[in-house]
């Protein structure tokens, strides 16, 4: 395997464990499992086509975990109780214990929880731009 394929491989490790980081805050078991095995797959992967492929799935994961946390957002920036309840509705067909990662002696402000959801976001929006600009090439 030539450096080139091992950085790459290397950059979609780093991508994945910081998807696991915020799965395991949520105790998102599904979302863990996914993350565990796409490790694995990192190791399967012999050329660009299959590179590519596995961006594009990583690219899908980050989307979905990105639309969890939208809807967080969404739930705590709209004081309005049906738009709550739809939020809410919405989080938990994705997501068994949405909200559920928010403890209630954790006395967090919904600013606190704002400032981490922004901070998750900011995060993945970076890995995305990673991903993107990922020249996938063969060697």
């Amino acid at each position: 395997m030539t450096k080139y394929f091992h950085d790459i491989k290397k950059t979609f490790e780093f991508v994945i464990k910081l998807i696991e980081k915020i799965s395991v805050k949520r105790e998102n078991a599904q979302l863990t499992e996914q993350c565990e095995l796409m490790r694995r797959e990192i190791h399967l992967l012999q050329d660009a086509a299959e590179l590519s492929e596995f961006r594009i799935n990583l690219l899908n994961l980050i989307d979905d975990v990105k639309f969890i946390i939208q809807t967080e957002k969404r739930y705590f920036l709209f004081p309005l109780p049906d738009i709550k309840q739809e939020a809410y509705e919405l989080g938990k067909k994705y997501m068994n214990n949405f909200l559920e990662w928010i403890k209630p002696g954790d006395n967090l402000s919904v600013e606190d929880i704002m400032k981490v959801l922004e901070e998750e976001l900011y995060l993945l929006n970076e890995a995305i731009t990673i991903l993107e600009k990922l020249q996938l090439k063969e060697e």
